[in-house]
């Protein structure tokens, strides 16, 4: 999960690139395609981020109670 939230926008940047040269994209399709395709990498990424320190909150809050058990 953490090497996808790299590997994603690097993979829609690959292919934004790729069908600008293929596809001769100019004008109004290319700033279109590019910005959907910022914006698809920037909205997976935060929530690709967000699950990973829900994730990891949810474990601290498991310790916590198992401590506080022990503690009683």
């Amino acid at each position: 999960m953490k090497s996808l939230r790299i590997t994603l926008p690097l993979a829609v940047a690959v292919v934004l690139v790729v069908a600008t040269e293929f596809f001769h994209l100019s004008g109004a399709p290319l700033v279109i395609s590019w910005v959907v395709g910022f914006l698809f990498s920037m909205i997976t990424t935060t929530v690709i981020e967000v699950r990973l320190r829900m994730k990891k909150f949810v474990e601290e809050q498991k310790k916590e109670a198992a401590k506080k058990r022990e503690e009683q």
